[in-house]
């Protein structure tokens, strides 16, 4: 049921994660994608971090109907990826264009897309696009953040 779904993570516990609630006007503040029914990866600060799914028991989870090779895309990428660097920077320009209800620059953003670190929804996002899931056709992936996903969950009833 878990593998290959995204967890949107609700409630949360510290300071950093109250704002990101605070900057994005969103219920949840985390996304991480499941590489197995125990397992995930979190993109965080520290990197993209495997961790139990138990370490988030209130997690809102996808239900997509992924055919077998969608499954082993999301997964596969997920997998080749721990390890990558967590995206301050994308966590930055994100949070200051939502502030200001700007676009974060085009000459920033070809660097933020360079695939080379990660802010956990772009970490997501980028799991399901190596599969050929294309969630968010009208965004690019350096202005992916947890709360994206949101309207998804609810126009499938997951919320």
């Amino acid at each position: 049921m878990y593998t290959g779904q995204i967890g949107l993570v609700p409630h949360p516990q510290t300071p950093a994660e109250h704002l990101i609630d605070w900057v994005t006007r969103s219920p949840v503040h985390h996304s991480v994608v499941a590489i197995s029914e125990t397992e995930c990866v979190s993109c965080e600060p520290g990197g993209a971090l495997l961790r139990p799914l138990s370490r988030f028991p209130d997690a809102i989870w996808s239900h997509f109907d992924h055919t077998p090779a969608e499954t082993a895309g999301i997964v596969g990428w997920a997998r080749a990826h721990v390890g990558a660097p967590y995206g301050w920077l994308q966590f930055f320009a994100i949070g200051v264009a939502l502030l200001t209800k700007t676009h974060t620059p085009d000459w920033l953003r070809r660097y933020l897309n360079s695939g080379k670190s990660f802010e956990c929804a772009q970490y997501c996002d980028a799991a399901y696009t190596a599969a050929g899931i294309y969630l968010f056709k009208d965004a690019v992936p350096s202005d992916v953040y947890p709360g994206m996903f949101v309207p998804i969950w609810g126009a499938h009833g997951w919320m």
